[in-house]
């Protein structure tokens, strides 16, 4: 998406390249390892995600479409959502989830040092932003195993691969629903991802490589 914004400008299509961004997957898998404060009860549907609370996030929607799961009976009671994280939105966001009585379903925790720990025993991370450019987090939490349900996003497909080892849903409200419903009632398809994802392993040396050859480049 940069790249097409960038060529719709300049036109350097024959010198322009795409390069992700480099992980520190060791530095995560050994922040995982830290001590939890939050103990998750096995018994207990358990969906998280990170992120700063902005719009674009759209963590609105999501308290939207788990409001209207669970209005519809389709929210397990034993489903739990923590969100880490801060922002502008912090205040419309806990309304929403007072509006709707949804808190012992929805916890915002607010911002952490180390959201990793939280992350790993976590059953599923959640990613439903209206927009994202490369997606770090879906690397970050399918480095530790867990699978990520996200919104279409321009790198999304890049790093998930749908129905493998994550889901990928429509960038829409609808979407939205639909696939955490999906997951809900066929909750071995996570199980699944999860053990695919003991095979993941993000390639930061093909990256350094590509950079490498940039800054080699006469």
């Amino acid at each position: 998406g940069v790249e097409q914004a960038f060529n719709k400008i300049y036109h350097l299509e024959n010198k322009t390249s795409i390069i992700p961004n480099l992980v520190n997957t060791d530095k995560i898998i050994k922040k995982s390892k830290e001590k939890s404060d939050v103990i998750l009860s096995k018994s207990d549907i358990n969906f998280v995600s990170v992120g700063r609370l902005h719009i674009q996030k759209g963590y609105d929607i999501l308290i939207e479409v788990v409001h209207d799961l669970n209005k519809s009976n389709f929210l397990p009671k034993n489903f739990k959502l923590r969100i880490y994280g801060d922002g502008p939105e912090k205040f419309t966001l806990n309304s929403l989830i007072r509006k709707y009585h949804l808190e012992d379903k929805i916890y915002l925790l607010g911002k952490v040092m180390n959201p990793y720990k939280y992350v790993k025993n976590s059953d599923l991370f959640i990613l439903p932003s209206r927009y994202e450019p490369f997606g770090l987090v879906i690397i970050e939490s399918m480095t530790l195993g867990v699978p990520v349900l996200a919104t279409e996003n321009h790198a999304t497909s890049k790093i998930i691969q749908n129905g493998k080892n994550g889901y990928i849903t429509e960038n829409s409200y609808q979407g939205i629903y639909e696939g955490l419903k999906y997951l809900l009632e066929n909750f071995q398809e996570l199980k699944k991802y999860k053990k695919n994802l003991k095979e993941y392993k993000y390639d930061n040396s093909a990256i350094i490589k590509s950079i490498e050859g940039v800054l080699m480049n006469d």
